[in-house]
């Protein structure tokens, strides 16, 4: 799986990408900006706080398919979420062996843009779904984009923020390298 984000269509998420003159900063602040991403990536897998969409749970048959070690963790889960009240637990779907949350890399950086890719052959399924059996798997998005696969896909608001943040620190980081100060 590879997402593209193109600086040059994130033009709102940092206006001074543009203006800086210096490739070398531009490529540091995409490359930043797409790193910011693939982190909020790694911590959807964890925490259902910033994912694009609500993951749906898993099925009873994938639940009685875990190992022993895994089926105790959701016992132990499940009990945790009847004594806080919760209406589900959480049961961690997607991470096995964690492969694909270390799958996750950036790559392709040049001064427009990035790549956020997965080194594994179901991480696509994984975000998007499947065109050819829907719903299995269903879809659980964990990179912070909305879209469709194949499609225009734009960061979520709370990707978009940080992104930009990331993209300042780095052109700021590069503007007090080269003797400016950057005040603001």
């Amino acid at each position: 799986m590879q997402i593209t984000f193109d600086m040059r269509d994130l033009a709102r998420i940092l206006p001074a990408l543009e203006s800086v003159a210096d490739e070398a900063a531009r490529k540091e602040a995409a490359g930043g900006m797409v790193d910011a991403a693939r982190q909020i990536a790694e911590q959807n897998f964890r925490s259902p706080r910033l994912r694009p969409a609500e993951w749906p749970p898993l099925a009873e048959a994938t639940i009685a398919g875990f190992s022993e070690e895994r089926r105790k963790a959701h016992e132990r889960r499940v009990r945790q979420a009847e004594r806080m009240r919760k209406p589900r637990p959480d049961p961690r779907p997607l991470i096995d062996e964690s492969h694909l949350i270390k799958s996750l890399s950036v790559a392709h950086v040049r001064e427009d843009g990035a790549k956020l890719v997965s080194s594994t052959t179901y991480a696509g399924f994984h975000q998007f779904g499947s065109e050819k059996r829907p719903g299995r798997p269903p879809a659980r998005p964990f990179v912070p984009v909305t879209g469709k696969w194949g499609g225009e896909l734009e960061p979520t608001p709370a990707a978009e923020e940080r992104m930009r943040r990331a993209g300042e620190r780095a052109l700021r980081r590069s503007a007090g390298e080269a003797g400016f100060e950057v005040r603001g």
